[in-house]
Formats: C-alpha cells, sequence, structure tokens
C-alpha cells in the first residue's frame, strides 16, 4: 500500500516546499499537471496512481483531500504545477512533460464570468496573506522557547553515539536522507496524515521535555543513520520547516517524533539541557503561538470556502468526457 506523506507546507515563511525531493533528474519520467481550480488535476492523479500503482501519494498541504502529486511504482512521478508550486519537469521532453487541463475547458463560460472569478482569485489571496501573517507570529514565539534551550551537546552527542552503536549496525550500503512531511496547517485546523511510513515503524521514541534537545537528537540520529548506510527520512515541522517533527529509519525499525500520540515509548530530553527560559514563560508563549494557529486556522478557512466557490466555475466550464477519455490514455501509456 502506498504511504502518504505532504511535500508542501503552511507556516512561517509562507508556503514551503521541498517538491524537489520528488521532482529531479532520478524521477524516471515527470508529469506536471497545469489547469485551474476544479479542473479535474487531483482526480487525474487519482485514476493514474490507482491504476498504475503508486507507492507514495503526495497530498495537499492545504486541503488533505485533494491530491499534490504520487510516486508510481516504477518511479514516474506525476505532480500539479499550478501556483503556489510552480513545478516544471527537470527534463521535458526527454523524460518528462506538461499535461493541461484547462485543455478540456470552455473559455467562453469562464470569459463571462469573469469579475466573479477574479474577485474570487483576490479574496483568496487575502486570506493566505492574513493566515501567513498570523503563522509568523506563532513561528516566532515558537522560536523563542526553542532559542532559548542550551543544550549539554556532550552528554547529547554521547547518548546518540551509544544508541547508534546498538541500533545501527554497519551495512554494506550507500544510506541516504529525505524530506518529507506528514503535518499540515490547514482549513482543518492543525492536520496529520494516516498511513505514512511512520506508521510502519513498530519502535516510535517520543522525545519529551525540551523542543531543541529532540530536533539535535534526531539530527544527530540521522547524520549517524545515514553514514552507517541506511535511509532515513526526516519529517520537517510545517510551521518551523528548518526543524525536523519526526524522524524515521525504517530498516533499523526505530523513529524519533515529538508527538506523543504516535509514540510507542518516551525519552525525558530534560537531562540533555542546561537551561531553557522556564516553565511560566512556556505556558505563555504556548498559549499565544495556540492563539495565532488558530486565528491563522480562521483564515484558512476562509480561503477554502472561496477556492470551494471558484471550482464552481471552473467545474462548469470543463468537458469531463473528454479530460476522462485522455486521462485513459495516460493511463495506457504508463501501464
Amino acid at each position: 500500500m502506498a504511504f502518504a506523506s505532504f511535500v508542501c507546507a503552511n507556516g512561517k515563511d509562507g508556503f514551503y516546499s521541498i517538491q524537489d525531493e520528488i521532482i529531479n533528474e532520478k524521477a524516471k519520467r515527470v508529469y506536471i499537471i497545469k489547469g485551474g481550480p476544479g479542473t479535474g488535476k487531483s482526480t487525474l492523479m487519482k485514476k493514474v496512481a490507482e491504476a498504475a500503482g503508486a507507492r507514495e501519494l503526495i497530498y495537499c498541504s492545504s486541503d488533505p483531500e485533494s491530491l499534490d502529486g504520487a510516486v508510481l511504482s516504477d518511479g514516474t512521478v506525476i505532480f500539479d504545477g499550478t501556483a503556489p508550486h510552480l513545478a516544471e519537469p527537470p527534463v521535458p521532453g526527454a523524460a518528462g512533460k506538461v499535461i493541461n487541463t484547462g485543455d478540456f475547458w470552455d473559455e467562453s463560460k469562464l470569459s463571462e464570468k469573469r469579475d466573479e472569478i477574479t474577485k474570487l482569485y483576490h479574496g483568496i489571496s487575502d486570506e493566505y496573506a492574513a493566515a501567513y501573517r498570523l503563522l509568523s507570529a506563532a513561528g516566532e514565539v515558537d522560536g523563542s522557547i526553542y532559542d532559548g534551550e542550551v543544550t549539554d551537546r556532550e552528554k547529547l552527542e554521547s547518548y546518540v553515539r551509544n544508541l547508534a552503536k546498538r541500533r545501527l549496525p554497519y551495512t554494506a550500503s550507500t544510506g541516504k536522507k529525505s524530506r518529507r512531511f506528514i503535518d499540515a496547517v490547514c482549513h482543518k485546523g492543525e492536520f496529520r496524515l494516516e498511513n505514512t511510513l511512520l506508521s510502519d515503524i513498530k519502535e516510535r521514541i517520543y522525545l519529551s521535555g525540551g523542543k531543541k534537545a529532540a530536533v539535535e537528537i534526531m539530527a544527530l540520529f540521522g547524520e549517524e543513520a545515514a553514514s552507517r548506510g541506511y535511509a532515513v527520512t526526516e519529517f520537517l515541522s510545517p510551521l518551523s520547516p528548518k526543524r525536523i517533527a519526526h524522524l524515521a529509519v525504517p530498516e533499523a525499525g526505530i523513529a524519533f517524533t515529538t508527538s506523543k500520540e504516535l509514540a510507542t515509548r518516551r525519552i525525558n530530553c530534560e537531562r540533555f539541557i542546561k537551561s531553557d527560559i522556564g516553565a511560566g514563560k512556556k505556558r505563555f508563549y504556548a498559549l499565544l503561538k495556540e492563539s495565532a494557529v488558530e486565528a491563522a486556522v480562521e483564515r484558512l478557512r476562509n480561503a477554502k470556502r472561496l477556492h470551494d466557490e471558484l471550482e464552481k466555475y471552473y467545474i462548469k466550464a470543463m468537458d469531463r468526457a473528454a479530460l476522462d477519455a485522455f486521462t485513459e490514455r495516460i493511463i495506457a501509456s504508463l501501464t
């Protein structure tokens, strides 16, 4: 069964993408899907992924019920290349192409509703801009907790080295690291995907008691695992994407997480902390962060409502039979 992930996020720096993790020259082929909202991009990708077989389904971090793309079983990548992704095939023609679902719409039906459509696009843009300002504030507050923590680096490194000796025997393979998200901030709130790569790992260790210590442990363990020949996946924090939220080393049967809901056991990171901002400030900052995220989610809900209205215009303008026939031709070329 294909596992689920995100390669984009709404965070403190706005829209953040790591789509180059899957859209690169290593892919067998790359199909980039262009077209407006409601033009069948997600449906096309779902049909292709189901018919051709997928090892990974990439969901939209703004609407987790919709697909952003898929990595097929043979290494082919299919991905939504419309804004804000703005993706292109890395080797167009030779190993990829652009597919435009806009070829199947009746432009006259859209032209006559130009003013309404334009107003909705502006409204969506305004809601996202407001949401990103609020997420920036949440990220700054969260960063105050993170930056206020001073770790005992020597003790922390010693712990990771000893754990690696026990759990990561050297292999003859070449290690590699990849990045994904399994968490998102969207109109549904703070959302987490199910059926992820992390879900299959039996031992998931909750790193409690320190934000910076947890990140440093995961970063160091990931480096050790990769150097010993293991495939490592870093799952990033959507709010602060330069930080690791979870780490998976499937071949070693071990993962780390900053979420107790995902864990099978716990390690208290307080032993690796020399000093921090104090419990009182932590509680205060946590409440500020929560309030800012909640306000951002409300703006994202507004954006989703406007997006749904916008889709209706494009849905009415589409020639579904022609798009379905085209989708079948794509599937035939891949199977």
